[in-house]
């Protein structure tokens, strides 16, 4: 070992790493430069080559945070449903049009617009 180098007192030592990453809220397919932090620690070169003693290990610890604002995907979700109920409803119109002809074709069987049969046998028909 040369004369002029000094055996350091202190190790300092990575304690916490975290990555930070925000999505764009106007373009979802793009995100804002990752934030990076990282916290430090540092222990007394003595205690770590201390026999036995719980300093000479060190637990690291590393997360990752993703963010991105559940606006868009909420207004997504809502025109969608209201789009499968639109068609769902069309659908079964279209079915019980179809069961009504077949089964009232000169209309006889309904008096006065939807009877009880009526109505219980759409809700048999369109649940199959």
């Amino acid at each position: 070992q040369n004369s002029n180098e000094e055996i350091p007192q202190v190790v300092r030592y990575l304690r916490e790493i975290s990555i930070q990453i925000h999505v764009r809220s106007n373009k979802p397919e793009r995100i804002f430069t990752p934030w990076l932090e990282l916290e430090y620690q540092e222990r007394l070169l003595e205690n770590i080559l201390e026999s036995g003693s719980d300093l000479n290990e060190a637990r690291v610890r590393f997360s990752v945070e993703y963010y991105m604002n559940p606006k868009v995907f909420w207004r997504t979700m809502d025109v969608s449903f209201f789009v499968f109920l639109a068609i769902s409803i069309l659908a079964w119109g279209s079915k019980m049009r179809r069961w009504r002809a077949e089964r009232y074709l000169d209309g006889s069987g309904l008096q006065n617009g939807l009877t009880l049969d009526f109505c219980i046998n759409a809700f048999v028909i369109y649940a199959r």
